[in-house]
């Protein structure tokens, strides 16, 4: 009981961030194939504003490859539709955009922090035109809390990206999170974090801070659920 008073306090905290905030919600489910393979896919919703002005939706899937504990390949595709933002979903669209992207990461250690090197290279079909986007994003975890059974219950995490291209200026975009995970059950977990984020020139989405609240729902065909360390 004192372990989810203590999440819902950190929730409160993260509620009470005043205006020129606006937040993602996102809703993502795993589904476990073999030890090597699963599928997930993720929905997106985002705001300029606490819960008001509603500008960006994203909807997208792939797979997983785990040739090896500390190593993964993923592949995965979607449609990223951002709005004016003037208010809700308002029209014109600023930009409609499908896209593929392959990824790898990488796992190690250093003390008691996990660390995660993650690798991804995106092709973008935009109503601007075609663009090549490259990602490497470094993250920090470090588990807090165990349950009864040894695993994850409670960790917080902090992690920053950088976003670019292959035409001048080549810098898109640079995010930093940090947040916490809680898990309540091997198979459902939840996030609530804050990003930021700096454009050297916006082009497709607009916004500086988000408070982020992240539903997580894994399903194990092998009917051995275990609990997901979530950094995506």
């Amino acid at each position: 009981m004192k372990r989810r008073l203590l999440f819902l306090c950190l929730l409160f905290q993260f509620a009470q961030v005043k205006a020129q905030t606006g937040t993602w919600q996102t809703l993502n489910l795993r589904m476990k194939l073999t030890d090597q393979w699963s599928v997930f896919a993720e929905s997106q919703l985002r705001s300029l504003a606490l819960w008001d002005r509603f500008h960006y939706t994203e909807f997208k899937g792939g797979a997983n490859w785990n040739p090896a504990k500390d190593l993964n390949f993923a592949v995965g595709t979607g449609r990223f539709t951002t709005y004016s933002g003037v208010s809700d979903f308002s029209t014109p669209l600023s930009q409609d955009e499908i896209r593929v992207w392959q990824q790898m990461s990488l796992r190690n250690r250093w003390a008691d922090v996990g660390i995660d090197h993650r690798y991804r290279v995106e092709q973008r079909f935009t109503t601007r035109g075609y663009r090549n986007r490259f990602r490497y994003r470094l993250a920090l975890n470090k588990v807090l809390m165990k349950g009864e059974t040894g695993k994850t219950q409670l960790q917080i995490t902090g992690w920053s990206e950088l976003f670019l291209t292959n035409e001048a200026p080549y810098f898109e975009r640079v995010r930093w999170y940090g947040g916490v995970e809680y898990h309540f059950t091997n198979s459902f977990a939840t996030q609530i974090g804050y990003t930021h984020q700096f454009d050297y020139r916006i082009n497709d989405e607009t916004g500086r801070g988000f408070i982020n609240l992240t539903l997580l729902f894994e399903l194990d065909l092998k009917g051995k659920p275990e609990p997901t360390v979530h950094i995506d």
